[in-house]
């Protein structure tokens, strides 16, 4: 049976039955997380033997977060690619595996994974985006900014603001055909701001 070295539920403020696998940001946290692991499984041996070596300094690797922002100029409405950006951004952190996180922050712009091979499939999807919320029509409300305005709203709606991508072997572990986007829902022109968070 694993050691708890006379760890208390009341040191670590935890509940056996609601708690979850902490997060390391130190390795100032090893002592206390291998505490933690002897008195959660202390019931369980094989799982306490288990988990024990990976927070010990000899085999854990430690995850890391990396930040960064991407800045993408668009020239109206229309699709940009910017998977080559956030690839640069992993392979200078040196990150092999880990989980990407792209946010962006607005609201007449929005973000997808498509075909980056053929440019007649992103033609296609701006073509359906246009007639799906095309302008111009007589219920718009929000035009406080022109024509553009309330459509812009409607096609961040029904696209994605976040994605989340898988990293392997330091790089998007993406489809063969697949590439990341920025959609510019605006006709004029505008610098967008991509929120980049990696673990790895």
């Amino acid at each position: 049976m694993c050691d708890s070295d006379g760890l208390q539920p009341s040191d670590v403020g935890i509940n056996r039955r609601s708690v979850g696998r902490p997060s390391l940001s130190a390795k100032g946290n090893l002592h206390y997380l291998q505490k933690w692991i002897a008195w959660l499984f202390g019931d369980q041996p094989e799982e306490c033997e288990r988990l024990l070596p990976f927070y010990r300094d000899d085999t854990h690797i430690f995850m890391q977060w990396h930040k960064d922002t991407i800045e993408v100029n668009t020239r109206g409405k229309g699709l940009y690619p910017f998977t080559a950006s956030i690839n640069e951004r992993i392979r200078s952190w040196g990150i092999d595996e880990g989980m990407c996180f792209l946010y962006v922050q607005h609201t007449s712009a929005s973000m997808l994974i498509s075909e980056n091979y053929d440019p007649t499939a992103r033609m296609d999807l701006e073509t359906f985006m246009d007639r799906l919320a095309p302008e111009n029509q007589s219920w718009h409300r929000h035009t406080l900014e022109g024509s553009d305005d309330s459509p812009s709203h409607l096609r961040s709606m029904l696209t994605d603001t976040s994605l989340s991508i898988p990293i392997d072997d330091g790089q998007l572990n993406m489809g063969t055909w697949q590439g990341v986007y920025l959609f510019e829902h605006r006709v004029r022109g505008h610098r967008r701001r991509v929120l980049l968070r990696c673990l790895g």
